[in-house]
């Protein structure tokens, strides 16, 4: 038995090429559309999972001087969870550049042999009702889970209690928990991938597990819109200096920073955990921008190792007052 599963029409599907329309906006007038842009190797650049996968397999063409592009990503373009897809008039200045970002989702094909047997779910009956799953099938899915022990749902994790404490105090103070954490700090990222900031607050960003960072002579985060970009033009650059001398916000905007505006703070050397922090009279000076570029980079001695990269996405405050 197999089940139909329904999707939007025009929906980004991992590993299945996707189509979407563009328009580019000319650079001797940016409110206008740029009709018959001229579009030439190395103008379309693939991100795949924040790694560039290269130029764009096809490049597209104005559909009949209207200024509308459609843009055809291939399969080997769509295998990624995200794509990130860049628009940089490499060998003139007709046109501005464009940067589109989204999250692909996964195609599942579902039959019965993708449910376990027995107890666990049983949908198999002569008569289904193709707009509900039967009653039966809830109950035995909790029949299913009834029959776990708390051994088998501890070791399926992959820390045991003893491995962080024995004390009450040691499980609910264990910095990876979820369960008792509020909207906000569960949806919080603290890894590399993509970070939100909000213009006017004061950031505080936690991300763990980057690697060792023992021994480190420097610890630099720096955001740009470019990978391209000097940093001494980046959007932000905060550096940890293991001497403390000339770190914490060195640039903002391009231009010298306070120092005392930003910083990194090791939490934990040996596993990689740093909290980066920027105050909100700097962020409040930020431009409303999606799909910028950020690293976090270690230098020991003449050895030099990013440890992670990502997007930053900076959204918009309301309150605009920082003081």
């Amino acid at each position: 038995m197999t089940a139909t599963v329904y999707k939007l029409s025009n929906e980004p599907v991992k590993g299945i090429g996707f189509t979407f329309p563009v328009v580019l906006y000319s650079q001797a007038d940016t409110k206008l559309i740029k009709t018959d842009p001229t579009l030439a190797a190395g103008d379309i650049v693939i991100y795949k999972d924040n790694v560039l996968d290269g130029n764009i397999d096809t490049l597209p063409a104005d559909i009949g001087s209207s200024g509308i592009i459609p843009v055809a990503l291939s399969i080997a373009e769509m295998t990624a969870d995200q794509v990130v897809v860049w628009f940089h008039d490499a060998a003139g200045a007709e046109w501005c550049d464009l940067t589109v970002t989204f999250s692909t989702v996964q195609a599942v094909s579902v039959g019965t042999s993708d449910l376990a047997a027995g107890a666990q779910m049983d949908l198999v009956d002569d008569a289904v009702d193709a707009g509900s799953i039967k009653a039966d099938a809830v109950t035995k899915i909790q029949a299913g889970l009834s029959t776990l022990t708390a051994s088998q749902v501890w070791a399926y994790a992959t820390k045991t209690l003893s491995s962080f404490g024995t004390l009450a105090e040691d499980i609910w103070a264990y910095v990876r928990r979820t369960l008792t954490a509020s909207a906000a700090e569960a949806a919080e990222s603290t890894n590399p991938g993509t970070l939100a900031l909000k213009r006017g607050d004061t950031w505080s960003q936690a991300i763990t597990e980057l690697g060792s960072l023992v021994g480190y002579t420097y610890i630099d985060f720096t955001v740009k819109r470019s990978e391209d970009d000097l940093d001494a033009d980046a959007i932000v650059r905060i550096r940890k200096a293991a001497s403390g001398l000339k770190d914490g916000l060195l640039i903002l905007n391009g231009a010298t920073g306070t120092a005392a505006s930003g910083s990194i703070t090791i939490d934990d050397a040996t596993l990689g955990n740093i909290t980066i922090a920027l105050a909100a009279t700097a962020t409040d000076d930020l431009k409303l921008e999606k799909g910028l570029y950020y690293d976090i980079q270690k230098i020991v001695g003449t050895v030099v190792t990013t440890m992670g990269s990502g997007v930053l996405n900076v959204t918009a405050d309301i309150t605009r007052a920082v003081t």
